[in-house]
């Protein structure tokens, strides 16, 4: 009886792993495209559960309720989900354009501009009233 007991258990443990998404335990190791565990999903982003379980509810992140209720969902991730969250959030540190330091600008302006400081003008202005205030004295 211990032959067929057996043979009954492979079967259990095969029709559980397909319940779960996980390809059959076998001597050769995983298929590859097996689901994931949030634990296991959350190692290969080297990031927590808790983290993973809000991307999961935020929408970033897609998965697979392999569980039968609403109120607690049993997530489990494909791989290809996995390499999809990771390209959308993969990010290139561009400098800010506005502050970005550039070679002067030079442009062909036809109007003549000078430039005076605000104290000399000041004190030009204070002279020509000075000087105004005089001559009607």
């Amino acid at each position: 009886m211990p032959g067929g007991g057996n043979a009954m258990d492979q079967s259990r443990q095969s029709d559980v792993s397909k319940a779960a998404g996980r390809a059959p335990a076998t001597g050769a190791g995983a298929s590859s495209d097996c689901l994931l565990t949030p634990h296991e999903a959350a190692c290969k982003l080297n990031i927590t559960v808790d983290q993973l379980n809000a991307f999961a509810q935020d929408g970033e992140i897609a998965y697979i309720n392999v569980g039968r209720g609403k109120k607690r969902p049993r997530r489990r991730y494909a791989e290809e989900d996995i390499q999809e969250f990771l390209e959308r959030r993969r990010r290139r540190e561009v400098p800010c354009q506005s502050i970005a330091t550039s070679a002067r600008r030079t442009t062909n302006s036809i109007s003549s501009t000078k430039v005076v400081g605000f104290m000399a003008a000041r004190s030009a202005r204070r002279d020509a009233m000075q000087k105004n205030s005089k001559l009607q004295s």
